[in-house]
């Protein structure tokens, strides 16, 4: 018998002309080969089929456990959802977003670049997405991009219940429907779960001329976020002040920091240990957020430092 390791097969692909000017244009925005995109792609399937690996949180609604998609998926949930990106479904062509080869990718991969300092490439960037509470959730389990009217309709209409079930669960800080046509549904779905409309973004898909608009509005949402403006060294507004304790969330962070040796924490576990300590409520009853966090510290330069490190007391 012959030693498996040294196996090895050719495999032929035969693609149409435009199939393979978009597999070009996929390696040359990711920075590969087209062999080497489509060598990834099969090692991936590979992988995701010779194990399943378990969602963190066994209540997250994986339509289909043998669809390797969703293993992806459920492998690059955070712990701690902070914004739910929610997609109509995968590309029919065979691409996915947690594949690191979907037009959605690239444009987000290109949003954050602009918005964050330090974003890995391909599929290192999946990771660092979810470190930072990022997920993506379809509201169709199957590619529905190739259908048209009412059976795409039906199809993302079935999907509410889901989503809703998700929200109320994760509790993210925002939700981004990633379509302006299911726009109607995530807001349905965020009225079910109880979820304020106004922390629901709607973007464009990133496709044709849209691809620059979702790519500016999504750098936009996330160096700017929905938050409060503060002038930097003026006096805490009422809004600020969380009305049981009388802590504003610059007071609060000060707080959290000393009892940690004056830091740095990174903005996420100051985010966390405000929350978890009750140092700070927002006036809706939510809590702040780790861009409320660095924004904050950057807002009051005589009192906080910002780096790599994190956040930390001057």
């Amino acid at each position: 018998m012959r030693d498996a390791e040294a196996l090895t097969e050719t495999i032929t692909l035969r693609l149409g002309l435009g199939s393979m000017e978009e597999l070009r244009a996929v390696a040359r925005a990711s920075q590969r080969t087209p062999a080497a995109l489509i060598r990834e792609w099969v090692l991936d399937q590979l992988a995701a089929g010779r194990s399943t690996p378990e969602p963190e949180e066994p209540n997250v609604p994986v339509r289909d456990v043998d669809d390797s998609r969703e293993r992806l998926r459920a492998r690059y949930r955070p712990s701690d959802v902070v914004v739910l990106f929610v997609g109509e479904s995968a590309p029919a062509g065979g691409s996915f977003f947690y594949q690191a080869d979907s037009n959605l990718f690239l444009a987000t991969r290109e949003a954050c670049g602009l918005a964050f300092r330090g974003v890995p490439e391909g599929r290192a960037f999946l990771r660092w997405f979810q470190t930072q509470g990022f997920w993506l959730y379809d509201l169709v389990g199957q590619p529905v991009n190739r259908k048209r009217g009412r059976p795409r309709k039906l199809a993302v209409s079935a999907g509410v219940s889901a989503l809703a079930g998700l929200i109320a669960e994760v509790e993210p800080d925002f939700v981004i429907a990633v379509k302006a046509s299911i726009e109607a549904d995530v807001r349905q779905a965020a009225e079910r779960a109880a979820f304020a409309g106004s922390r629901v973004v709607v973007l464009p898909f990133p496709l044709y001329q849209w691809r620059e608009v979702y790519i500016r509005e999504l750098a936009r949402f996330f160096g700017h976020g929905r938050r409060r403006k503060v002038t930097p060294g003026a006096p805490p507004q009422a809004a600020d002040v969380d009305a049981s304790r009388g802590l504003t969330l610059h007071e609060a962070m000060t707080v959290a920091l000393r009892d940690a040796g004056s830091g740095p924490i990174s903005a996420r576990e100051l985010a966390n240990e405000v929350a978890a300590r009750g140092l700070y409520v927002r006036q809706d009853g939510g809590r702040a957020d780790y861009q409320q966090i660095l924004a904050r510290a950057r807002k009051y330069p005589q009192m906080f430092a910002v780096d790599r490190s994190g956040v930390h007391l001057r």
